[in-house]
C-alpha cells in the first residue's frame, strides 16, 4: 500500500497549485482597478460656499467645487433627495390642515411659494405613493401654488420628492458626478423604487449611497431594488461600517455592481485632526479596496476653511498617489469567479492537511489514513460540487484550512530534535549550525502556514468576499484553537514520535497521569494566569469588529511602521509571536525544555496570525503578502537579538538549569 503521507503530500502540491491559479486571478482583477473617487456631501459644500460669501460677499458654490475638483482631485457631489419633511422645515413649503377632512387620515394642504417645486412634489408623490394621492392647485391671480394630499402629513412628511435642482446645477457647472442618495420609507412599492431610479439615472446618476438606517426596499423589496438598479444601470454604494439594514442582501443581488464606500461620521470627525482623517481614508482605499471615499469637510469656525479644507483633500489625494492608487470615478471591479473544478481541487488540498495532522497526532496505521484521505476528498467534492451557492462549503473549508495547517506546523516543526538521537549532541553547544538550523525550522513551519493561507485564498476566491457583503467566518475560533491544541499536545507529551496508535495512547495517558499527580505552585498558577489573560487579549483584539481598542502608542508605532515599511506587520507576529518562535526553536536545540515550551505557546500566535492575515479577502492579496513578509523579517530579527541577549545574560547556564531533558 502507497505511503499516506506521500500520497497526502502530492495531493497537497496538486491543491496549492490550484489555489495559486486562483489567486492569480484575483490579482489581476485588483490591479485592474485602481481608480479611487473623492466625493463630497451637497449640504457641506454649500455651508462652506456660505462662509466664503460671508468674505467675498459672492454665494458660488459651483466656482467653489470648480476650485477643489482642479487643485484637490474632487470627483463627485453627494446629492440627499429631499423630502416633504425637510421642504417644511426650511420654510419652502406651510403645512395647513384641511379642514374638511376628519380622522386618522386627514389629508394636507401644502402651500408651496415656488411653483415648479409644487409640480415636482405632486409628480413624486403620486409616483410614489400611488396616483390620485397628489393634486396641484394653481392661483389664477398668482400667488403660491397649493398641492393637496391625500393622507395625512405623518404618513407623507418621509415621502423623497427629487434632487435640489440647485445642487444638480452645481455639479454640472463644476463637472463632478452626482453620486444618489435615496432614503426608504413605509409603504413603498415595485413601481415606486423602479421610477425613482428611473429618475435618478435620469439627472446622469451612476452610483447609489443610501441614506439612514436601511436600503431602499428593505426588507421584502429587495429584489425589486437590486434588479431596478441593474435595469437603469446604476452601481450600489456599499457603505463600510455603515451597518444598514439589509446591505449586504442587496450587495448579494447586486451581480457584482458594487462600489465600496468609506466615510467618517460626524462623531468621529469631532475628535480627528486633518491628518488623521486623510490618513485614515488613504488606508482605507489601499488596505479595503474601498474605491469611493465620502469625505466630510472640516466645517468649524477657521481663519480660512477653504485653504484649510483644501490642504486636507490635498493630503487624501497626494496619499493615494503614494500608494499606487488613481484620483479618478469609482468603478465596481471585474468579476471574480472561480469554477468548481479548481474549488474541489482546492478543497482536496484541506483534506489532505487535516489526514496529516491525523497521522503525526494519533499514528495512525496507514490504511486508516488512506481511507480518511478518500473519503474526506470525496466528501469536500461533493460539498463543493453540490452546494448550489458555494457560499457554505467554501466557509466551512476555508474555516478548517485556518484550524488545521497552523497546528500542523507548529507540531511538525516546533521540536526541531523532533525523531533525532536523543543522545546525540544533548548538551554540546555549536552556535553557527544551531541559528542555521532555527532559521531553516522557522521557515518551514511558516511555508507549512502560509499553504493553508492560500488554500483559504483559493476558497474564497469569489466577488463576494472581495466586496466583504459575505466574508471568512470563525476568525475568533481560528485564533483560539490552534493555541490550545498545542497547549494539549504539550501537556500529553504527544510531541514524542510513536511507532503506533497503542503506543500513543499509552504515552499520553501516561503523561497526562504524571502530570495530575505533580503539585501545584503558586508561580505556576500565576503563570496560567498570565497566559490566559494574554489569550484573552488576543481573542479580544481579533475580528472584523475588535473588542478591544488600541493605544496611542501603538497607534503611533504602527504610522511610523508604514511610512518606512509601505505596509505595516502586525505586532502580535514581529514583536511578539515571531521572535518568541525563533527563541523556542533555538531553547529545543539546546534542549532547554523549560525555556521552550512557554517560548512555543507564545510563538504559536505569530503562526496563527500570519495565516488570519490572509482570511480578509477585501485586502488587496499583494498588500498581504509584503506584510507577511514584513512581518517574519522583522521577527527573524528581533528573535536572533532576543537569542543574542539570552546567550549573553546567561552565558554559564546549562542543560539543566533551564530544564534539560538529557541523559
Amino acid at each position: 500500500m502507497a505511503n499516506p503521507s506521500r500520497l497526502c503530500v502530492a495531493l497537497l502540491l496538486i491543491s496549492l497549485v490550484a489555489a495559486g491559479a486562483i489567486a492569480s486571478r484575483r490579482m489581476r482583477v485588483e490591479r485592474h482597478n485602481r481608480g479611487v473617487q473623492i466625493v463630497l456631501e451637497w449640504s457641506e459644500v454649500r455651508t462652506l460656499a456660505y462662509a466664503v460669501s460671508a468674505h467675498t460677499g459672492r454665494y458660488d458654490p459651483a466656482a467653489l467645487l470648480r476650485r477643489l475638483r482642479q487643485s484637490n482631485g474632487v470627483g463627485g457631489l453627494a446629492v440627499t433627495e429631499m423630502s416633504l419633511a425637510e421642504l417644511v422645515d426650511s420654510g419652502r413649503a406651510f403645512l395647513e390642515r384641511d379642514r374638511a377632512a376628519a380622522g386618522p387620515a386627514r389629508g394636507t394642504r401644502l402651500v408651496v411659494p415656488e411653483h415648479d417645486l409644487a409640480a415636482q412634489i405632486v409628480a413624486h408623490v403620486n409616483a410614489k405613493r400611488g396616483p390620485g394621492r397628489a393634486r396641484l392647485l394653481l392661483p389664477r391671480g398668482g400667488g403660491p401654488a397649493v398641492v393637496l394630499l391625500r393622507d395625512g402629513y405623518e404618513l407623507v412628511r418621509g415621502t423623497g420628492i427629487g434632487f435640489p435642482p440647485e445642487a444638480l446645477r452645481v455639479a454640472r457647472a463644476a463637472g463632478v458626478e452626482v453620486i444618489g442618495r435615496l432614503g426608504n420609507y413605509v409603504g413603498i412599492t415595485p413601481a415606486a423604487i423602479d421610477w425613482s431610479l428611473a429618475q435618478v439615472a435620469a439627472a446622469g446618476v451612476r452610483t447609489v449611497v443610501f441614506v439612514g438606517i436601511d436600503v431602499l426596499g428593505n426588507k421584502g423589496l429587495l429584489q425589486d431594488t437590486a434588479e431596478a438598479l441593474q435595469r437603469h444601470q446604476l452601481n450600489f454604494g456599499f457603505v463600510e461600517f455603515g451597518k444598514q439594514q439589509g446591505d449586504a442582501a442587496l450587495a448579494r443581488l447586486m451581480r457584482g455592481r458594487v462600489v465600496r464606500v468609506h466615510s467618517i461620521t460626524d462623531a468621529e470627525m469631532n475628535q480627528l485632526t486633518p491628518p488623521e482623517a486623510a490618513d485614515r481614508f488613504v488606508k482605507a482605499a489601499r488596505e479595503r479596496d474601498i474605491r469611493l471615499l465620502y469625505v466630510r469637510l472640516f466645517l468649524k469656525p477657521a481663519e480660512d476653511p477653504v485653504l484649510e479644507n483644501g490642504r486636507y483633500l490635498d493630503a487624501i489625494g497626494r496619499g493615494l498617489q503614494r500608494v499606487g492608487l488613481v484620483i479618478g470615478r469609482a468603478n465596481p471591479f471585474d468579476a471574480l469567479y472561480t469554477g468548481r473544478p479548481l474549488l474541489i481541487l482546492t478543497g482536496m488540498g484541506v483534506v489532505a492537511g487535516t489526514v496529516l495532522l491525523l497521522s503525526l497526532l494519533l499514528c495512525l496505521p496507514a490504511r486508516v489514513l488512506t481511507a480518511l484521505l478518500l473519503l474526506g476528498a470525496a466528501g469536500s467534492a461533493a460539498l463543493l460540487g453540490f452546494d448550489p451557492t458555494l457560499n457554505l462549503a467554501r466557509k466551512l473549508l476555508a474555516l478548517v484550512a485556518a484550524l488545521v495547517f497552523p497546528t500542523l506546523a507548529l507540531l511538525r516543526w516546533g521540536d526541531p530534535l523532533r525523531g533525532a538521537d536523543e543522545r546525540e549532541g544533548a548538551t554540546a553547544y555549536s552556535p553557527t549550525p544551531s541559528l542555521l538550523r532555527v532559521v531553516c525550522a522557522f521557515l518551514a513551519m511558516s511555508a507549512t502556514t502560509l499553504a493553508g493561507a492560500l488554500l483559504v485564498v483559493g476558497l474564497l476566491g469569489d466577488t463576494r468576499f472581495l466586496l466583504k457583503y459575505d466574508q471568512f467566518v470563525g476568525i475568533k475560533v481560528a485564533h483560539l484553537l490552534p493555541l490550545l491544541a498545542l497547549a494539549a499536545v504539550l501537556a500529553a507529551g504527544a510531541l514524542v514520535p510513536a511507532s503506533s496508535w497503542p503506543d500513543r495512547w499509552r504515552q499520553v495517558r501516561g503523561n497526562l497521569r504524571s502530570l495530575a499527580a505533580e503539585p501545584v505552585l503558586v508561580w505556576q498558577i500565576a503563570a496560567l494566569a498570565l497566559a490566559l489573560l494574554v489569550v484573552l487579549v488576543l481573542v479580544l483584539r481579533t475580528g472584523n469588529d475588535p473588542g478591544m481598542g488600541v493605544s496611542s502608542l501603538e497607534l503611533k508605532l504602527r504610522a511610523l511602521m508604514d511610512r518606512f515599511l509601505f505596509v505595516r506587520p502586525r505586532t502580535k507576529e514581529f514583536l511578539i509571536g515571531h521572535p518568541a518562535m525563533v527563541v523556542a526553536l533555538w531553547a529545543g536545540l539546546k534542549r532547554w525544555r523549560l525555556l521552550w515550551a512557554p517560548a512555543l505557546l507564545l510563538g504559536a500566535v505569530g503562526q496563527v496570525s500570519l495565516l488570519n492575515t490572509f482570511c480578509h479577502i477585501h485586502t488587496p492579496l499583494a498588500l498581504s503578502l509584503l506584510r507577511a513578509a514584513n512581518g517574519l523579517g522583522l521577527g527573524l530579527l528581533l528573535g536572533g537579538v532576543a537569542v543574542l541577549l539570552i546567550r549573553h545574560l546567561l552565558p554559564g547556564a546549562t542543560g539543566a538549569m533551564l530544564g534539560s531533558k538529557a541523559s
